[in-house]
């Protein structure tokens, strides 16, 4: 058993070629800092916006900075604050992508999750952060991220 998890400790130790070219199509594709100006980024928040609220957020709406989709209560999921974008410093877009995935997927346990941040603040289990530092902790694990990286 043991042996099993060192090949993980090591980076690229004991892939074939083929594991190795989707490793690193995987990190070149995915291991991205979330960018509030990509396209692409936006939409996949505007996606989870309305997976989770149940509506299509009003793209019409902005701050006093121009940014759309900020709101109270993406802290009801588990947000630090009320931008959602600022959170995903750690995990990147392929946290947001992973959140999309667990209320597609898991609708019932991503509620009650959701449902335990809102209404069982003592617990201070934060669902959304706690997905976003999940994933991060994963891609640093598994040697995904290049150079520094930030707990």
């Amino acid at each position: 058993m043991e042996s099993l998890f060192a090949a993980c400790c090591v980076e690229n130790q004991d892939l074939n070629r083929r594991e190795h070219k989707y490793y690193t199509k995987f990190v070149n594709q995915m291991i991205k800092d979330f960018d509030p100006t990509s396209d692409e980024h936006e939409r996949n928040l505007a996606r989870f916006y309305t997976l989770v609220f149940g509506e299509a957020p009003d793209l019409t709406v902005k701050n006093e900075y121009g940014v759309t989709m900020v709101d109270e209560k993406w802290k009801d999921l588990g947000f630090q604050g009320k931008n959602p974008r600022t959170d995903f410093r750690g995990g990147g877009h392929l946290s947001l992508l992973c959140l999309i995935y667990m209320r597609e997927n898991y609708r019932a346990e991503f509620e009650r999750l959701t449902t335990a941040t809102k209404e069982q603040q003592e617990l201070m289990w934060l669902t959304a952060i706690s997905s976003i530092n999940l994933t991060h902790s994963l891609a640093i694990y598994l040697h995904m991220h290049e150079g520094e990286v930030a707990p």
